[in-house]
């Protein structure tokens, strides 16, 4: 595979297909932002844009990489990577000598009063996609953390990851115009085969998120002192079980020893408890037996969010594969875009609490004692809600 380099550089000229602009984090999301898009072969690209805390003041300067993208010869992938910034506060950036100056903004060190992000996975391109991710845009979240099935590329058609990325950077913007960064865990549909491969059955997806994924398909992401995503790889590129779950448990602990640090979510593809497909298989039986374990031995996770069978679900609350009071919530099933299916009778299904076939995306609100999630459909119409409270030690279903 080749890997994205970054030691050569283009002529300084103006900047052109910047409508694939999308923001991520490779480093602390409090004091930093990192700019991505996809540059045609023959676009002569500058060497560094502007950027300040003003929008009237761009009064520093970043430079452009410009790097391969693997397996793929008439694009490559131009990335400014934006460090030490303010906390919680917005930076301006101008991409074209002639362009509109754009922002971003950072995230807070502290728990603030409210927090919102928006999740879901299985976007791809247009169908539902574009609504769906106006619906998320409306609710104004820090961020959308995409669990899996972007673009649906199949590691084999790149036009893909070009059509995703443009409507993405269409839809995907605040009610005030900021850009929303995207957080993302991986998928079958980012892998040559779907399941059992390696990095280079996914050259696209490691391409574009290398800086985030740069020896495995997991990671962390640690928002300020009071959030943690363990976005994790259901077997696409990494093994769920050898040193991905020995990860896992040193992770999870790491994190349930800081105090403030209530609000911890696993992300990843493949659901434990399904809302389509058949209850084993896909591995679902090994992540039952390997991962949900550690989530359900943290007081500090009381949900998890899961992928891959394009409906709407969410469980009761489950420990030890029984209903319990004080098991974990596993909800979503990825339909931020892809048409749906059907959905297993919930009065049949022991593990269900709610179950249907639409597209949505989460909406989801933290305070400290609280963790609000909404589902919405293209429309913004209320498909689901339901919260947790922070009692004895341990989020539990309201």
């Amino acid at each position: 595979m080749r890997t994205i380099g970054f030691a050569f550089w283009f002529p300084l000229m103006a900047l052109a297909g910047t409508d694939t602009l999308h923001v991520v984090w490779d480093a602390d999301p409090c004091n930093s932002l990192t700019l991505q898009w996809l540059v045609h072969e023959d676009e002569a690209v500058a060497k560094s844009i502007p950027y300040g805390s003003k929008p009237e003041h761009l009064d520093q300067v970043a430079a452009i990489a410009v790097g391969e993208i693997a397996s793929e010869d008439d694009w490559q992938l131009a990335r400014v990577s934006l460090r030490n910034l303010p906390e919680d506060a917005p930076t301006y950036f101008q991409l074209k000598n002639d362009g509109p100056v754009l922002f971003s903004e950072t995230m807070p060190r502290e728990e603030p009063d409210t927090f919102r992000f928006a999740e879901g996975g299985d976007a791809g391109r247009s169908g539902a996609t574009p609504a769906i991710c106006r619906q998320a845009a409306a609710f104004d979240p820090g961020f959308a953390v995409l669990g899996g099935d972007l673009a649906y590329a199949n590691g084999r058609q790149f036009s893909s990851w070009v059509k995703f990325l443009q409507e993405w950077r269409a839809n995907m913007v605040a009610p005030d115009g900021r850009i929303i960064p995207m957080v993302v865990a991986i998928g079958n549909h980012e892998v040559k085969g779907s399941r059992g491969k390696d990095r280079k059955h996914a050259p696209f997806f490691f391409s574009l998120f290398d800086s985030q994924f740069p020896a495995q398909g997991y990671r962390t992401l640690d928002v300020g002192n009071f959030l943690s995503f363990l976005l994790l790889d259901s077997d696409h590129t990494s093994r769920v079980d050898e040193k991905q779950l020995s990860w896992l448990r040193k992770s999870v602990e790491e994190r349930a020893a800081q105090q403030e640090r209530r609000h911890i979510f696993p992300v990843y593809h493949t659901p434990a408890y399904p809302g389509h497909r058949s209850f084993d298989g896909l591995d679902r039986a090994k992540i039952r037996d390997l991962w949900c374990p550690v989530f359900e031995g943290c007081s500090t996770i009381g949900v998890a969010f899961e992928h891959d069978d394009h409906v709407y679900k969410r469980t009761v609350p489950i420990l030890k594969n029984k209903e319990a009071a004080r098991g974990v919530v596993y909800v979503g099933d990825g339909a931020w875009g892809r048409p749906t299916r059907s959905v297993h009778p919930v009065d049949e299904t022991w593990y269900l609490e709610r179950a249907t076939s639409v597209n949505h995306v989460l909406l989801v609100t933290l305070t400290e004692d609280s963790q609000q999630i909404r589902a919405v459909d293209v429309d913004g119409k209320t498909v689901d809600q339901f919260g947790l409270t922070w009692s004895e030690n341990q989020w539990i279903l309201e």
